[in-house]
């Protein structure tokens, strides 16, 4: 990036950092397979002020929403998984609605009311405990009617991928999936 815009870059998220009170956040800028921008900006601690540089670890978030379809697109690829089946095909235990598909999961169109726990379990019941917890009254429509964002769809699809690869979700994105994509720093241990 030449400098001129560099700067106004940098003051550009100075100014939306504090318009919508951000404490830090890291931003990198990729051309052809390249870094040609990356910087740390604010604190990634209020109390001490440590600064956030480029190497700074966040919270993996919604990143692993496209990560899941991705992962789930191997399993297609290798014939393992029929983005058309409906979901009880491979979470019997599934008894939301009988008819949702696999697809409307990932295309957020299930009919599942969001829900969401930020900071949620991470132990290696809760894919499976979270599965459970879903009834009918967990949807708000039939599936296939309307684009809503769902997380739910996105810890059942977790849940779809461990019951055929018989490896947790963590493992399997850590071990399988995260290095293809170059990602050696990505985990989901939270400490």
């Amino acid at each position: 990036l030449g400098d001129t815009r560099t700067q106004k870059l940098i003051a550009k998220i100075q100014t939306e950092m504090q318009g919508q009170n951000v404490n830090g956040m890291a931003m990198a800028i990729v051309q052809n397979g390249t870094v040609v921008f990356q910087q740390g900006f604010g604190v990634r601690d209020t109390e001490t002020k440590a600064p956030i540089t480029p190497q700074t670890l966040f919270r993996i978030g919604s990143t692993t929403k496209p990560l899941t379809v991705i992962a789930l697109m191997r399993l297609v690829e290798a014939g393992q998984l029929d983005l058309d089946a409906p979901v009880v095909n491979y979470l019997p235990q599934f008894n939301v609605n009988p008819k949702i598909t696999v697809q409307q999961l990932l295309s957020h169109t299930s009919g599942l009311a969001d829900a969401a726990e930020p900071y949620g379990r991470t132990d290696p019941a809760a894919l499976r405990d979270s599965i459970t917890r879903l009834n009918p009254q967990s949807a708000f429509t039939s599936p296939g009617t309307v684009f809503s964002y769902a997380n739910p769809g996105f810890s059942i699809a977790g849940a779809i991928l461990e019951a055929i690869t018989k490896e947790s979700y963590p493992r399997y994105m850590e071990e399988q999936l995260f290095p293809k994509l170059g990602m050696t720093r990505t985990l989901f241990n939270p400490s």
